[in-house]
C-alpha cells in the first residue's frame, strides 16, 4: 500500500511550518546579536519556536516514511506543545491571527494521525 495523499500533504505543511518556526527563531537570535539584549519572554518564545520547528521537521519526515516514533509520537508531541504554546499566548494577551492557525493546525494534526492515518503510522 502506498503512502496516503493526506500524509504527504501533512508532511508538506509540517516542512513549511518548520521553515517558518526555525526562521522566526533565527530572526530572534539575529535581534539578540544586533541589540545584545533579549527579554525573558522573547527567550522563551525563541526556544519554543525552535523546539516546535524541530518537532515539525522530524514528524514530517516520519509522515513520509510511515514511522511510528518519528511520525505519530513526534506529531502528537508537536500538536500538544503547540496547543500549550497557543494557550500561553492567549493567556498573555498576545492573541493574533497567527494564533488561530497555531490552534487549528495542531488539532487537524491530532485528528489525522490518531484517526484515519493511525494504521499508516504503525510501522
Amino acid at each position: 500500500m502506498g503512502r496516503p495523499t493526506g500524509m504527504t500533504v501533512l508532511a508538506v505543511f509540517n516542512f513549511l511550518g518548520a521553515l517558518s518556526a526555525l526562521g522566526l527563531a533565527a530572526l530572534n537570535l539575529n535581534e539578540l546579536g544586533a541589540t545584545g539584549r533579549l527579554t525573558a519572554a522573547a527567550a522563551v518564545s525563541n526556544g519554543l519556536a525552535g523546539a516546535l520547528g524541530l518537532l515539525l521537521l522530524a514528524s514530517g519526515i516520519g509522515y513520509l516514511g510511515g514511522k511510528r516514533v518519528m511520525g505519530r509520537y513526534l506529531g502528537n508531541a508537536y500538536a500538544v506543545a503547540a496547543l500549550g504554546f497557543s494557550v500561553l499566548t492567549i493567556a498573555t494577551g498576545a492573541f493574533a491571527a497567527g494564533t488561530l492557525v497555531a490552534i487549528v493546525y495542531p488539532v487537524v494534526t491530532l485528528a489525522c494521525i490518531n484517526g484515519p492515518y493511525k494504521e499508516w503510522l504503525a510501522g
